[in-house]
Order: C-alpha cells, then sequence, then structure tokens
C-alpha cells in the first residue's frame, strides 16, 4: 500500500468514520489480492478483480451489507485515481438487505423503560428513538441541551452533518427531578 496516496485519497473525505471503513475495506481488498491495491490502477481488469472480491467476502461468511461496505472503498479509491470500475449489476453488489434484530421493542417496553429513567436517560432514550445513528448520539455533547431549564416540552433538535437531517424532538420530563439541576452536571452523560 502507497502511504502517500492512501493519504491522498483520504484527505478528501468529510466523515472519519468513512475514512476508516474505506482503509479497512481497502486493507481487506489487498489480503484478497495478495499485494497492493495499486496494481490495479489503469487495469482493465479491475471491475473483474472488484467482483472476486465481492464473492470471496461473500464465501467467507460476510453478510451482503458487511461485504457492500468492503467493496466501496477500494472502488473510491481505484476511482479517485481515475480507473474505470466497471462491474456487473446482476452480483448485487450494492443491493441492500433489510437487518432484523432479535428483538424490535415495543411502545410499552419504551415507556417502561422512560418511566424509570431520570431525565437525562429520558432524553437520551428520545433522541435514540428520532433514528439517529449510533455515532451521531455519541457525538453529542450534553452542554448541547442547555435548553432543560425550560418548562416542559423542551424542544430538542440536532442537525446530522452527513445526511443534513434536522430532527426534532419535544421531551415532556416525567422524573420528580427539575431540568436544571441535570443541566448544571459536569456536561458528561
Amino acid at each position: 500500500m502507497d502511504m502517500g496516496k492512501m493519504e491522498d485519497f483520504l484527505s478528501t473525505i468529510q466523515s472519519s468514520q468513512t475514512r476508516k471503513s474505506y482503509k479497512h475495506g481497502i486493507k481487506k481488498c489487498e489480503e484478497f489480492l495478495g499485494g497492493p491495491i495499486e496494481d490495479l490502477l489503469g487495469s482493465a481488469e479491475a471491475g473483474k478483480k472488484i467482483e472476486k472480491f465481492f464473492v470471496w467476502l461473500k464465501s467467507n461468511d460476510y453478510t451482503q451489507n458487511s461485504a457492500r461496505n468492503m467493496v466501496n472503498g477500494p472502488i473510491q479509491y481505484l476511482k479517485y485515481f481515475d480507473t474505470q470500475v466497471k462491474y456487473r449489476k446482476s452480483l448485487g453488489m450494492y443491493k441492500t438487505e433489510m437487518t432484523t434484530r432479535d428483538h424490535l421493542l415495543t411502545i410499552a417496553e419504551v415507556q417502561g423503560m422512560a418511566s424509570v429513567a431520570d431525565l437525562k436517560e429520558q432524553v437520551i432514550l428520545g433522541v435514540l428513538l428520532l433514528g439517529l445513528r449510533v455515532g451521531d448520539v455519541c457525538r453529542l455533547e450534553w452542554k448541547w441541551f442547555g435548553v432543560l431549564d425550560q418548562e416542559a416540552p423542551v424542544p430538542l433538535g440536532y442537525k446530522d452533518a452527513q445526511r443534513r437531517h434536522y430532527s426534532p424532538y419535544f421531551h415532556q420530563p416525567r422524573t420528580e427531578r427539575p431540568a436544571s439541576e441535570v443541566s448544571s452536571t459536569s456536561g458528561q452523560w
């Protein structure tokens, strides 16, 4: 792997999580190829090698979504360096499978969690229920919620930098603890 080219490519990616994902996919592709990905630059066979990489991932028990994410890094890297990557759509490389969890929460379960949660936990629960990604929730800072010294309902919102999606939320505290007491804490969740 040519670290100079890798850093040049990664410096154009805004999201740190996307950079990490692309780098991981490229390393895995190099493991499959048995050599550096730079060997594919300018190659007419790049698309076929990427197809074989995708099939290899699937045969090594990667799920459809994981294999799709792994393949995306090498494809974007090659495209960045002006290498055409032609692949057959029939492989379904960019098909997304809806994932299922073992247990979907019911409204009663969420209400039960909210009934025993303190104000901070209720805010976190409400924010998670907005549909934000876990990474977005982890980057939230308590100081952003300085509005909690208002009377209920408290309007909250978060603008996701990657998707540029604004998620409004109105928090109705169900605890005896005043919001001003919570917001005066150290700023840590």
